[in-house]
């Protein structure tokens, strides 16, 4: 393995283990918080039991709310794309010790056509409602789900480039039939 795709494996992992890490600081910080405050009475006029839909935020919003529960909160998912992007490396590393490269090179180009449309399709359905202008029902929850998406995106891109051969004359011995 060259140094440039230890750089990007590198990347890679980082890349995509912030947002897991940056999403879990606010529940940590709440959790200490309930933890640390003296226990408050039930049954406070002020609560609110139970769910209430204020709004229809059309299909497109129905259709990422279902991604966050069935998809993104899968437990093969619940990470982001570190367990993947660590999977195929681990693939890389193994079938290149084994002598079949091309091998840990397929892993990883399958993680990533599993990993593009999961991580891809709620950026798409924000762009397509700034077009329409109506960006206001995401909120800052889901500006910061988009952000972490995006994250994930850039890992995959970065596996993908780590993958990328060298090239003839660098590291690689071309034999030519003269």
């Amino acid at each position: 393995m060259t140094r440039r795709s230890r750089w990007l494996w590198a990347a890679a992992v980082l890349w995509s283990a912030a947002p897991a890490v940056f999403l879990r600081i606010p529940d940590l910080l709440v959790w200490i918080q309930e933890l640390l405050a003296p226990p408050e009475e039930y049954g406070d006029p002020g609560d609110i039991y139970g769910m209430a839909q204020l709004f229809s935020g059309g299909r497109r919003m129905k259709i990422t709310v279902w991604l966050d529960e069935y998809i993104h909160g899968a437990p093969a998912f619940a990470l982001g794309a570190a367990p993947h992007v660590l999977l195929g490396l681990g693939a890389c590393l193994l079938a290149a010790r084994r002598g079949r490269p091309e091998t840990g090179r397929m892993v990883v180009r399958l993680l990533a056509v599993v990993l593009v449309p999961v991580y891809g399709v709620r950026p798409l359905l924000f762009l397509a409602d700034a077009i329409e202008g109506s960006t206001g029902m995401w909120g800052s929850r889901g500006s910061s789900l988009l952000v972490g998406d995006l994250c994930q995106l850039v890992a995959v891109l970065l596996m993908m480039l780590a993958l990328r051969s060298v090239g003839a004359g660098k590291e690689t011995v071309v034999h030519r039939m003269d």
